[in-house]
């Protein structure tokens, strides 16, 4: 079941990045990702009254509220990474560095994943590499690159703390780690939103696909925190890391895009770094 739960993270967390995408082409990110955020918090507090039936603890609150945060500054990190840059340099860096903090965190707390296991992990982080690639050139501006690589590593740190701060959180206190994170980062974001463009959503855009976003992305935290119950962190992170495999194979079904030879490579790998994973 735990591996189940972190697979369906994987395909919700690639299905939010394809509609978030597809959002950002009408609005702008910043606005795409807090609509995202919102989504999900008004989902978990319609959810809050039939699912909790205590209040949290100083540990769910704090560690909560430090997955929020994170996770808030990882994506206001990212967006302005992949505008600056190549996507087929910044994603990769940044996922794999998310990738990288909780296993190694994981290992500093005791576990001790399989011959196999270590050898699915390897593949995971190569098909992340894979199938971020786009084929364009990276920008020819040194100082523009520069900064863009720095964004990407902050984000991927960001990521990854977000993530091991969920399993700090407490695995049993249901949904409440993601309602304590939503209530930390849509402050944030409508913040800064507010500043830079005034508007919480442009007139006249059709908010549709963000709403669809903001279902699957809640819905990936979700599977994330529940597989975390009865799966090492290391495992549980890497599997749900493999999210733009999700996200190719959607923009292949859903808008027809043809896969860069690199990134079949990079599909094919997911599946091998599935099987060893999970063996």
């Amino acid at each position: 079941m735990p591996v189940l739960l972190s697979l369906c993270a994987a395909f919700a967390y690639g299905a939010g990045d394809f509609f978030g995408g597809l959002s950002a082409r009408r609005a702008s990110a910043l606005a795409t990702a807090f609509l995202v955020q919102f989504v999900g918090f008004a989902g978990l507090l319609v959810l809050l009254p039939f699912t909790v039936e205590h209040a949290p603890d100083a540990t769910t609150l704090g560690w909560g509220a430090c997955a929020g945060l994170c996770g808030g500054l990882a994506a206001l990190t990212l967006y302005p990474a992949l505008a600056l840059g190549n996507a087929s340099e910044v994603a990769p860096l940044s996922a794999v560095i998310g990738t990288a903090l909780p296993v190694l965190f994981g290992i500093s707390q005791g576990e001790r994943p399989s011959t196999s296991a270590w050898a699915g992990i390897a593949l995971a982080v190569a098909t992340i590499v894979l199938v971020s690639a786009d084929g364009r050139a990276s920008t020819s501006d040194p100082a523009r690159r520069r900064r863009a690589l720095v964004l990407a590593a902050a984000s991927g740190v960001f990521i990854g703390v977000f993530l091991i701060a969920f399993e700090r959180a407490g695995t049993g206190q249901g949904i409440l780690p993601l309602f304590i994170a939503r209530a930390s980062s849509v402050p944030l974001f409508a913040l800064v939103l507010f500043a830079r463009e005034r508007r919480l959503w442009p007139k006249g855009v059709s908010p549709a696909t963000a709403i669809t976003a903001g279902v699957f992305d809640i819905g990936a935290n979700g599977c994330f925190l529940y597989a975390l119950a009865s799966a090492p962190l290391s495992i549980v992170a890497t599997l749900s890391n493999l999210y733009p495999a999700f996200t190719v194979l959607l923009g292949v079904l859903v808008l027809r895009d043809r896969p860069r030879p690199v990134q079949k490579l990079g599909l094919g790998l997911a599946l091998a770094a599935i099987v060893l994973i999970t063996r």
